[in-house]
């Protein structure tokens, strides 16, 4: 059997500035015969597309001396520009992060503070100090509120783990982090203020496992005024919300919130639990 080589088209990779063929040369036992059947061949060109070719990698996948037929050898061609290398695939305990800002609203009923009113001619404009879409029906009020954009900070981060630390146990203990707060300062945040919002996982053919995991984050406040209430000291993921007292003359008009409320939602959790070994 003559030396062949083919290409596998599947396993192909691209990127703005590189490209990456994968070769199988298949009829000889011999690397040095292999791999100059790949540089003659077709399928690794000195250039593709202005890219010049890099330096090639050659390794068996069955090599049998007795029978150079069986043979298989798998050749990795990079092409870029000159003096550039194709990324390597992230290893085990390696990591990686994307992040997002913007989107997301929140529902607000009451201003950080009151600018002005504006009536018609001939008429008296309620100041409801600072609550937002005050409505009357009779005597009764209601304070309906407004959606706004709210600032908001997502981000994930993909580790690259140890096939024999994914335990049952270990995914477990994930299933219990989620949607907990920090209990530490991490990633540069103050206590309180990132959310688990749990990951994905999947084992990688390196035999190894990519687990995501996702968050979002926020700031704590502290002394924080809002409409005519002072001081408020509230944790990020935190829940505030306000009473509102009707004008004690004629019990019909909101005047302004007389108290905040602050109410914790999520308990705390040890983000170090999130790969084995404390790697986070």
């Amino acid at each position: 059997m003559a030396t062949t080589v083919f290409e596998n088209p599947e396993s192909r990779r691209k990127g703005p500035y590189f490209e990456e063929r994968i070769c199988i040369v298949r009829g000889t036992a011999d690397a040095g015969a292999a791999w100059d059947a790949v540089e003659a061949s077709e399928y690794a060109p000195e250039t593709i597309g202005g890219f010049v070719r890099g330096d090639m990698t050659l390794e068996p996948v069955y090599v049998d001396e007795s029978n150079a037929d069986d043979c298989i050898w798998k050749a990795t061609v990079p092409y870029g520009p000159p003096g550039y290398s194709v990324p390597e695939p992230p290893e085990t305990g390696d990591s990686s992060l994307s992040f997002e800002i913007g989107g997301g609203t929140q529902h607000v009923t009451q201003a950080l503070a009151h600018v002005a009113d504006y009536p018609a001619p001939t008429k008296t404009a309620e100041n409801y100090g600072g609550a937002i879409c005050v409505t009357r029906d009779g005597d009764k009020l209601t304070v309906e509120g407004v959606d706004i954009p709210a600032m908001t900070f997502s981000f994930s981060e993909s580790n690259y783990i140890a096939d024999e630390d994914v335990t049952d146990e270990y995914v477990a203990a994930l299933a219990h982090l989620a949607w907990h707060t920090n209990n530490a300062t991490w990633r540069g945040f103050a206590i309180g203020e990132v959310l688990f919002q749990g990951a994905s996982g999947s084992k990688r053919g390196a035999g190894d496992w990519e687990i995501t995991f996702h968050f979002a984050a926020a700031p704590n406040k502290t002394g924080w005024t809002v409409g005519g209430v002072t001081g408020i000291t509230k944790a990020a993921w935190d829940f505030l919300w306000f009473d509102y007292e009707p004008d004690t003359g004629t019990k019909r008009y909101v005047k302004e919130a007389v108290a905040a409320h602050v109410e914790r939602l999520y308990e705390s959790g040890d983000f170090s639990a999130l790969v084995p070994g404390g790697g986070t």
